[in-house]
Order: C-alpha cells, then structure tokens, then sequence
C-alpha cells in the first residue's frame, strides 16, 4: 500500500502541525535564554520593563510602570498592557526571568501559527495547503525574528488571525459560532493597540 504526503497530511493534519511545532522549537532552542537584542530592542525593552514592574510591584493593569521618576508617578500608559500583564502573570507563577518572557512570546506564536492553519484549512478547504502556508507563515524571517521577542504585535496578529478563522467559519455557516466569539478575538488586539 503505497501512502502519499498529501493522504498523509489529509488523515492526520495535527500530528503535522506538532511536528511544525517541534521544528519550530528544535530551530528557536538557543534564543529562549538569550537577552533581549536587535533592531527593536528599545521596544522589546520597554515591553520587558512593564512586565517586570507588573511581577514586582504593582500587578494592576491600569498601572504600567517604567523605571524613570523625575519627580513623579512611574506610571506610563503608552498603550493597554493586556500582553504584558498576560506575560506577567506567566512571570508571577513561573518565576521572573527572560526565558519566562520568552517562552510566554513564543507560545503565543505558536497559538499563532496554528490559528493560520485553521484559517487557511477553513478558506482553502484542504490540509496539505494550508499546512504549507502554515508552514511559509511560521517560518517567514519577520514572523521567525519577532517571535521570541516580547513584543505586543505577535499578540495583536495572533488574535486578529483567530478572529479571521471564527469569522470565516461564522459567515460560511459551517460552525454555529455565538456572534461574540469572533469579536472577543477582535477586542484583545485593538484594546493591545489602544493608547491610553
């Protein structure tokens, strides 16, 4: 009996997304002790900053803090730390450190990358395509970088791509959705992106 890949891939759709997975882990394995460096490192640490100052001090939401007083509150609202407070909550129980921060981001990645898998499989209505755009999307070099880095974007794409995949599945009528599961995946990257 002669299997291809694609009957493969059809019957068993996430046994390869865990393989996916484990690549994607096996290939990120050095970077998840590693300090923050690159080209938006004064992103990623102001993002770490919050996070380490909701683990330490003050574990309020409507208080994020930045180590710079000049006279004045801490407090600095650049934007709803929902990620941040999610990734310290991760630090409250596990520990302070990167490798938290760290595993926490590419976690949401993965959340991420198999979102995309849904997606594509509800779109395109086929396993082996959209384990390969799954496959491309976890391994595109931005997507790749960004997704160690505590950085609120990976969180904002993750949940627009989950909000993407229930409204596709909400509107073909294939899954009876109550309309409020697409949109509570919509309200955490806009309320990530919103300025306080």
């Amino acid at each position: 009996m002669n299997i291809s890949l694609k009957d493969t891939v059809a019957q068993k759709p996430l046994f390869s997304i865990l393989f996916l997975c484990l690549v994607s882990t096996a290939m990120h394995w050095q970077i998840f002790t590693t300090d923050l460096i690159g080209v938006h490192v004064w992103r990623q640490s102001q993002t770490q900053i919050n996070i380490q100052n909701f683990v330490r001090y003050d574990f309020n939401i409507m208080n994020p803090r930045n180590n710079f007083v000049f006279g004045e509150s801490n407090i600095k609202r650049f934007e709803f730390p929902v990620m941040q407070w999610l990734v310290a909550a991760a630090g409250k129980i596990f520990g302070e450190s990167i490798s938290v921060t760290r595993i926490s981001m590419f976690l949401i990645g993965i959340a991420c990358v198999i979102g995309m898998f849904f997606l594509l499989k509800a779109v395109l209505k086929d396993n082996l395509t959209a384990l390969l755009g799954a496959w491309a999307f976890n391994f595109s070099p931005l997507f790749y970088y960004y997704t160690m880095n505590p950085l609120p974007d990976v969180f904002a794409l993750c949940c627009t791509v989950w909000y993407m995949f229930f409204c596709s599945v909400t509107l073909t009528g294939r899954i009876q959705y109550h309309c409020y599961w697409p949109h509570s995946f919509l309200d955490w990257p806009l309320l990530q992106n919103f300025h306080l």
